[in-house]
């Protein structure tokens, strides 16, 4: 399953969480690549079974991982 959250931050240098949009607007590609690249990702750290929350930034270069660890979503 995959649940895709913006967020919205305030400004540098401190970014705070300023609001959360569930669901994301996305281009339709999106969620398919960035499934695919949290799975890999996942994979190659050994999260194979159970729940995990990943925080990823959508970059011109696709995908990038900011965070990832074995809890539910949600602050």
């Amino acid at each position: 399953m995959l649940a895709v959250t913006e967020k919205i931050l305030g400004p540098e240098p401190y970014f705070v969480e300023m609001r959360h949009v569930v669901d994301a607007t996305l281009d339709e590609r999106d969620p398919a690549r960035l499934s695919a690249y949290v799975e890999t990702v996942a994979r190659q750290i050994g999260l194979t079974l159970g729940v995990f929350h990943a925080e990823v930034r959508m970059t011109r270069d696709g995908p990038t991982l900011i965070e990832i660890a074995v809890r539910l979503g949600g602050d």
